[in-house]
């Protein structure tokens, strides 16, 4: 899982893509987990759970429809 020093919350990525930024996401899988990576603009952070770490998803599936529920 990629341990970038810039992250991004949800509530900001949530404002980015209300905003309609143009907003990308990259999917990175790492030891049964997978991790998201924001990019915007030139730019490119890590999603953060609510305690800074990279927030991880044990399920692709469930990865999934946390980007379709935000409209990545």
């Amino acid at each position: 899982m990629p341990t970038m020093d810039k992250t991004i919350d949800h509530g900001t990525l949530r404002r980015l893509v209300d905003a309609c930024a143009h907003v990308g996401a990259e999917v990175v899988g790492s030891g049964g987990s997978w991790g998201i990576v924001i990019n915007y603009g030139h730019s490119s952070q890590t999603l953060a759970a609510t305690r800074g770490r990279p927030k991880t998803f044990r399920q692709f599936e469930t990865l999934a429809s946390f980007l379709k529920e935000l409209g990545i």
